[in-house]
């Protein structure tokens, strides 16, 4: 998120989104809404505050999607399917 911000101020971009897949339930749940008071002895919470800081200063929609993680213990990633 950092980098894209960098790279929005420095190009001037004002507009857009982007999904930003994650394989932890518990994070998205908690990074993604901005009324959910974080607590110091949450889990993460550092990176949770970073996330909802870059966030709220970002101009691009930033949409969150949870991806399957190890996804390469089940098959090779070579596999097509």
């Amino acid at each position: 998120m950092l980098m894209t911000k960098t790279f929005c101020d420095y190009y001037a971009i004002g507009t857009g989104k982007i999904t930003l897949g994650c394989d932890g339930l518990l994070a998205i749940d908690r990074a993604t809404p901005q009324t959910l008071h974080i607590k110091m002895d949450m889990s993460c919470y550092k990176f949770i505050g970073a996330i909802r800081k870059l966030k709220s200063l970002s101009h691009i929609d930033w949409e969150f999607k949870h991806v399957e993680g190890h996804q390469d213990d089940v098959r090779h990633v070579s596999d097509p399917n």
